[in-house]
């Protein structure tokens, strides 16, 4: 088996190693230094297309994974046999002889060579990976942002992006980044953002840059209450940039802005008040206890969403029509399977109609 891997994929690649002037033809496994021995061991993995060179012959132009030589290394080639050889003392013993060890190409870092030449606060990228934290990592590139060095922002989005493009702080960074520099229309990054709220509601910078984006939008009624939101966060870019929004619409007042945010909780917390003039409508800017009713009977039907325990938030607004306008999951959002069913619960829910403008309230669901 294992002539068959020599003949068909190390010597053919090593020679053309060799040709490239990347391997020495004349060495011996004696004379290899450390990192010779793991490109034998361990595989070459500068790969620019499905492998690292393009074979040569009629009809190759690299489209295929066939077109192209690649060497995985001798560990991958012996591991590829274990089930295939019939020798049960030999499979016994590679696979006792099997043990996790440090990648020698990347070092952990699952990143390529030129990893270390892109540096982030005088660090280079692959060291960040490896020894430092990932929320530090973040926050450096986001005072890129902040900062307005566009470049050097976009070419450290672009080289994380194949290993962290999944991830929502990257999604916010990337929403930061559009946002900062007016890449996108603010409607257009409204939508992205209020989704990557909804899924991520303990993302609390994407919480201030949601309050931001309503402002800017003129929808200073949602700004004003999810800066307020963010305002409780640790974290010090999301208070300032739900500060700037908040002192925004403060104009000339002096007053250092509150991150209080009106909640119905499981009851009533004060008498019904008295009724308008017109019997339809509550007064401004509605009833309280009406909201606690609404809210009640939404959180006994969520319960038939699945079983407990659940312990979330759900941030409602309400029209002046009584109707739901908004909703949103502020806090340790229910399992995925049954967050559909619960915000709908509550987007069916009604109260009677009252003056003034939108009202924005919390409502606590356990069971």
């Amino acid at each position: 088996m294992l002539k068959g891997e020599r003949r068909s994929n190390m010597i053919p690649f090593f020679e053309r190693l060799a040709e490239e002037g990347l391997w020495d033809a004349s060495a011996r496994w004696s004379s290899l230094d450390t990192q010779a021995e793991s490109t034998v061991m361990h595989g070459f993995w500068i790969r620019p297309g499905h492998g690292t060179f393009v074979k040569m012959g009629k009809d190759i132009d690299g489209s295929e994974v066939k077109h192209w030589l690649r060497w995985d290394g001798l560990v991958s080639a012996l591991d590829a046999q274990i089930e295939r050889s019939k020798d049960v003392a030999w499979r016994d013993a590679l696979r006792a002889s099997r043990h996790r060890v440090t990648c020698p190409s990347c070092q952990g870092s699952g990143l390529g060579v030129a990893s270390s030449l892109l540096e982030l606060d005088g660090v280079p990228f692959d060291r960040w990976i490896r020894e430092r934290s990932l929320a530090l990592f973040l926050k450096a590139i986001e005072s890129l942002i902040d900062t307005g060095q566009q470049g050097d922002a976009a070419n450290r989005l672009q080289a994380v992006h194949a290993n962290l493009g999944r991830r929502p702080e990257y999604r916010y960074l990337i929403c930061l980044y559009d946002s900062k520099f007016r890449v996108r229309p603010d409607r257009d990054l409204l939508r992205d953002v209020v989704e990557l709220v909804g899924e991520q509601p303990d993302l609390m910078e994407a919480t201030a840059l949601l309050a931001e984006l309503y402002a800017r939008t003129g929808d200073m009624s949602r700004a004003d209450l999810f800066a307020r939101l963010a305002l409780e966060s640790p974290s010090p870019s999301a208070r300032a940039r739900a500060n700037e929004v908040l002192s925004a619409r403060a104009n000339d007042t002096a007053a250092v802005p509150s991150s209080h945010v009106q909640e119905i909780d499981r009851a009533a917390e004060s008498p019904r008040r008295a009724r308008s003039s017109r019997p339809d409508r509550a007064e401004s800017p509605a009833d309280r206890t009406e909201l606690a009713r609404a809210l009640g009977r939404a959180a006994r039907v969520a319960r038939g969403c699945g079983p407990g325990p659940v312990d979330t938030q759900i941030l409602v607004t309400y029209a002046p029509s009584g109707a739901v306008r908004f909703i949103h999951f502020a806090a340790s959002p229910p399992p995925a399977a049954m967050q559909s069913c619960v915000l709908n619960a509550v987007a069916r829910s009604r109260v009677p109609a009252f003056d003034g403008p939108a009202l924005s309230v919390l409502k606590t669901m356990s069971w």
